[in-house]
């Protein structure tokens, strides 16, 4: 029997997360890559905008 001490609670939990690392970078890596992916789009619509804006008011100069 195991006691429920937490050592054998911190012990179990390592080799739980020891276990499910690798599908966890997997995960991480999928969102981070996504996140990035829509940040750049965010980021490029934008600088889009700024860039006609720009070229747009300096015909009137």
């Amino acid at each position: 029997m195991i006691l429920d001490t937490p050592y054998t609670t911190a012990v179990q939990d390592r080799f739980t997360t020891t276990a499910r690392q690798g599908d966890q970078a997997a995960l991480d890596h999928d969102w981070l890559s996504t996140k990035l992916a829509v940040t750049r789009s965010m980021y490029s619509d934008q600088i889009n905008k700024d860039s006609n804006a720009s070229s747009s008011s300096s015909n009137f100069c």
